[in-house]
């Protein structure tokens, strides 16, 4: 079951602004750079992501249709940063349940956890 929506939005004004000091510097945590889809600004959200096999994996906590989605799917491509480095992605989609078995031993116990189930793939361009 993805969080529920008023976390999303406590975590939009709180959580990550703090996590983004860490997020595209400390794994797994990741740095999507996407632009709105209507206001046209340049965002950075924190999430979750998973290098395998050319593509990143990132699993959808908060389930498909959040706004940092919807902006990448919209763009086609967006930026993630990982580890310092800057990688275009694009080609986003998701998927269910199939990922999780790609990702590291360890993620496996905490994504049961929150019983994610969605993951959106970025292509690395």
């Amino acid at each position: 079951m993805p969080f529920p929506d008023w976390l999303a939005r406590f975590n939009r004004h709180v959580t990550n602004p703090v996590l983004g000091v860490a997020a595209g510097r400390v794994p797994p945590l990741v740095m999507l750079e996407h632009v709105g889809r209507t206001s046209g600004r340049r965002h950075h959200t924190p999430v979750l992501g998973f290098w395998d096999a050319g593509v990143w994996i990132v699993p959808l906590v908060y389930g498909s249709g959040t706004d940092w989605q919807r902006n990448l799917e919209a763009a086609g491509k967006g930026v993630l940063i990982a580890n310092g480095t800057r990688f275009r992605v694009g080609n986003p989609r998701v998927v269910n349940g199939e990922p999780a078995r790609n990702l590291p031993r360890w993620v496996g116990p905490a994504i049961d956890l929150i019983d994610v189930d969605e993951y959106l793939i970025l292509d690395a361009l």
